[in-house]
């Protein structure tokens, strides 16, 4: 089984797949769970929509701790050829919501606001915002979408990851393997990332992940509908 992903710019670089690999006893199927607030990030990345885009605009994320203190954190653009931003947040801070800005070129002036939001996707860290509404919108997926962006220079036109079984029982092993297609370079170093619940015991050989779930489950693979595993390739450094 394989799913690809298309050709990495710098928005998408690090060739990030989710692979179905539920290793709990939750229900087949599910994709993630939302937090009831926002911890752990160190980044949040933001591309706005056109009308928000005008007018040389700029933006900033307001963030209020759980002290209850806000904190207005400029974001800086990331790409040369794409509007995507950028704000640095503390990961070891828990924010009780997070909340987007519009100011004018030289932030004199907040033109624009969002809502507040504390129900970030686990493993998400990038909002693009698709509503051409100007104030007070909500950041969820009826206004545009959660999805993660890692900040790198490209390392493969696109990547593929299989898994060596479709059916896998407790105390039985699959091995998935991740592939970069056109790599730039022969040493990339391999992340994979769990984001579902359950244990599992898992070995790590570069682009190659054995995982022996210790649910009392079957676990499933099936069609190109993927959870609970993230991977990332990136140039291998030392």
């Amino acid at each position: 089984m394989k799913t690809k992903n298309s050709h990495l710019g710098r928005s998408t670089v690090s060739v990030i797949l989710a692979v179905m690999m539920l290793l709990s006893t939750m229900l087949i199927g599910t994709v993630s769970t939302v937090n009831a607030t926002v911890s752990g990030l160190s980044e949040i990345y933001f591309t706005p929509s056109i009308k928000w885009q005008e007018g040389g605009a700029n933006f900033r994320l307001n963030v209020q701790d759980s002290s209850n203190n806000w904190h207005k954190i400029t974001m800086t653009k990331v790409d040369e050829n794409k509007p995507i931003y950028k704000g640095e947040l503390d990961s070891n801070t828990t924010y009780n919501v997070v909340q987007f800005l519009r100011y004018n070129n030289d932030y004199t002036k907040e033109w624009d606001y969002s809502k507040s939001c504390s129900d970030i996707p686990s493993g998400m860290n990038y909002y693009t915002m698709t509503t051409e509404t100007y104030k007070d919108w909500a950041i969820d997926n009826s206004n545009g979408t959660w999805s993660y962006y890692f900040d790198s220079d490209p390392v493969a036109d696109s990547a593929s990851l299989t898994a060596s079984s479709e059916t896998v029982k407790v105390g039985d092993s699959v091995t998935l393997t991740a592939v970069a297609d056109n790599p730039i370079s022969t040493n990339l170093k391999y992340t994979f990332t769990k984001t579902s619940g359950g244990d599992a015991t898992v070995v790590q050989d570069n682009n190659k992940l054995t995982v022996t779930p210790d649910c009392s489950r079957h676990l499933q693979v099936y069609g190109h509908s993927f959870s609970g595993w993230l991977f990332a390739c990136h140039k291998h450094r030392g």
